[in-house]
């Protein structure tokens, strides 16, 4: 079985991230003996400025394409404006992950007290496309709070 997947490195620290995720995703295919074919596709401000959009055409259709399969998935890193909310929407970006770990280089310039913050090792896992982005906006009154 062949699995297909889409990366689209963004920007920031997209162009960072990924390739060290491709590292990882490679060596474990390579060490499970899983055959995965790439496709990568430039998206953000970066796509924007060449060709006036966020997300190519041929990158949407590709998308579409993995989204009724069961082989298939995308790899995305970061951007600063769109193409994240079509994504997120359209294709059921569950989550953002944003490890957090304070190395000892970084240790002199922390507000936190370096005896506190040197053994911060966190990850925070962010939903990305339930109600807060994407659920219907509602009012209410409970105990004469109206929210």
């Amino acid at each position: 079985m062949i699995y297909e997947l889409i990366v689209m490195e963004g920007e920031g620290i997209g162009l960072e991230v990924v390739p060290q995720a491709l590292r990882i995703i490679k060596y474990v295919s390579q060490l499970k003996n899983i055959e995965i074919k790439y496709s990568n596709y430039e998206v953000g401000i970066s796509c924007y400025k060449k060709y006036q959009k966020y997300l190519p055409q041929e990158a949407k259709e590709h998308c579409d394409h993995l989204k009724h399969s069961n082989h298939g998935a995308i790899l995305f890193g970061a951007v600063s404006d769109e193409p994240i909310g079509i994504l997120r929407k359209e294709y059921d970006f569950f989550a953002n992950i944003r490890p957090i770990k304070c190395h000892d280089n970084l240790l002199s310039i922390s507000p936190i007290k370096n005896n506190i913050v040197c053994h911060t090792d966190l990850c925070f896992v962010r939903e990305l496309v339930g109600d807060i982005y994407y659920g219907l906006s509602k009012e209410g009154l409970t105990h004469n709070v109206k929210w």
